[in-house]
């Protein structure tokens, strides 16, 4: 083990890595997603801290690019996050829990799944 992420609050029911592996991404039962840079190897403090969802995060999604996150919950909504600012951009409704997030290629095509069993993908403007 190299180092072990201890500052953050909750239990973490999703975690990712961005593509170029500098930033982690961790969702909580507490309705939180907190975004870390792992080259900082004290894990003392997150770069910033994401809160909108009313559930706990299930699922964390970088954009292959890194500047954009989703995030899915059991208030069955995606949020879509501009990492740039930590800024919502973005709520949809699911009508379901969501179990996974992925952002496409060019940033504009989400694919989620759901405990319902439904795979969705939508176009974000």
């Amino acid at each position: 083990m190299l180092h072990t992420l201890s500052g953050h609050m909750g239990f973490s029911g999703s975690i990712a890595l961005s593509s170029d592996g500098h930033t982690l991404a961790s969702g909580y039962t507490h309705q939180m997603i907190d975004i870390w840079d792992i080259r900082d190897t004290s894990f003392g403090q997150p770069l910033c801290t994401l809160s909108g969802h009313t559930g706990p995060v299930r699922t964390v999604a970088f954009s292959p690019d890194g500047r954009i996150l989703a995030s899915g919950s059991r208030d069955t909504t995606i949020k879509v996050w501009d990492l740039s600012n930590g800024r919502l951009v973005q709520t949809i409704g699911q009508g379901s829990i969501v179990s996974i997030v992925i952002l496409g290629q060019n940033n504009s095509l989400l694919i989620s799944g759901c405990d319902d069993g439904t795979v969705k993908t939508w176009i974000r403007n």
